[in-house]
């Protein structure tokens, strides 16, 4: 019966319990908004983002099984697009020789590129937060891995898929009208299975990643209904996938590059090609400073978010204090090829201490156009600070 008791320390202190190791944290939010708001209604200039999660890992060495735990509660968050709990990581995990099983929640990252996340597509992602697709919900998924001499196979099956939830208008960085209706193309709404093969290696001074993906896109297009009510389309999608980067001493290049073949749209291509170039021990200093570029094209026609990477540029500049901190600054804009429209931003980060980091962003959207996709945005402009600390 005392047994239950160890659990209890572990709510205030990050623990060790037999083969668990346990780290809580408590995170807050905080985003300023530009305070001229493009429609009327969007009075709330201020936005609160506090979460609580906890980590659970276990290890067992004989049985060679283990397992992750992260559930992720918001508390109090004034933008409804948040999800209240979320369990972004809850797997058991078993290797057996040269192949391995994990089965349940997961969070997957694919892709190399900095300032679009064209390849990854596994998880469902909340925009609200990040539209670049940064933050994002836990996927349903059974993952085989082979390992080969040269590189890992993957099999993904995904058998739940969770849609996209946004703003409602009178919110800042929302549409201007609430998304009540869901449709889905090509796949029935009881059938809404995926499946996605990858194989990923090393060759020489290349990373290159290759996948198959057959099932619902989870960025959906966009329409009016005749009622007037907005509708998230969700597409049945094949998708080839690529991402590849070139390390040298000094630079790193990179590629990704998809195409598709929606039910609802068609077929069409993306590509984000660029790159990022050193600069070591930046005036004598222990700093280092990286210049970036990247270029995209997306010749997908349908109103979907993608249209923002349709014919861009990114540029921008990385330094790197190299210190205990892991301190970094990343400034950059994405530009419109074919017009002025400009989006800025932003970030820093670092450890005030051992137990608490600082998170700061900003975004700015400068000479925004009617006919350019972040013309939505236009005065959505913002800066947030995110504090974690790990108890």
């Amino acid at each position: 019966m005392f047994r239950k008791w160890w659990l209890l320390p572990c709510v205030f202190a990050p623990c060790v319990y037999g083969q668990w190791q346990i780290t809580p944290a408590v995170e807050l939010g905080a985003r300023q908004y530009n305070s001229d708001s493009a429609r009327a209604q969007q009075t709330h200039n201020f936005a609160w983002d506090p979460r609580l999660w906890l980590e659970l890992d276990y290890r067992s060495r004989a049985s060679g099984i283990q397992a992750h735990i992260k559930p992720v509660v918001t508390v109090a968050a004034t933008n409804s697009a948040l999800p209240e709990w979320d369990l972004q990581e809850a797997y058991l995990q078993k290797t057996f020789y040269n192949w391995q099983l994990s089965a349940g929640m997961n969070t997957v990252f694919w892709g190399v590129a900095e300032s679009r996340h064209l390849v990854d597509i596994v998880n469902q992602r909340i925009p609200a937060r990040n539209f670049e697709g940064e933050e994002k919900l836990g996927e349903l998924l059974v993952q085989v891995d082979y390992f080969t001499e040269n590189g890992t196979l993957s099999l993904l099956s995904m058998p739940w898929f969770r849609s996209r939830d946004y703003s409602q208008p009178d919110e800042r960085f929302s549409l201007p009208v609430a998304i009540s209706q869901e449709r889905f193309v090509g796949l029935s709404e009881h059938t809404r299975e995926s499946l996605a093969l990858r194989y990923a290696t090393v060759l020489n001074d290349w990373d290159v990643g290759a996948y198959f993906f057959h099932g619902l896109d989870k960025t959906p297009a966009f329409e009016i209904t005749e009622q007037g009510q907005g509708q998230a389309i969700y597409s049945a999608l094949q998708q080839w996938g690529l991402d590849a980067q070139y390390t040298s001493e000094r630079w790193l290049g990179k590629l990704e590059a998809v195409h598709r073949n929606h039910d609802y749209g068609g077929n069409s291509w993306a590509y984000t090609l660029g790159g990022e170039y050193y600069f070591y021990g930046v005036a004598g200093s222990s700093k280092d400073l990286s210049l970036l570029l990247e270029l995209h094209r997306d010749t997908d026609a349908e109103a979907r978010e993608n249209q923002i990477y349709r014919n861009s540029s990114f540029v921008g500049s990385r330094l790197a204090w190299n210190d205990t901190d892991a301190t970094t600054l990343l400034l950059g804009a994405l530009i419109d090829n074919g017009g002025d429209s400009i989006a800025i931003k932003g970030e820093f980060e670092t450890r005030i201490h051992s137990q608490l980091s600082l998170d700061i962003e900003a975004r700015m959207f400068v000479d925004q156009q009617p006919q350019q996709p972040l013309y939505l945005y236009r005065d959505d402009d913002f800066i947030e600070v995110r504090l974690t600390y790990y108890l």
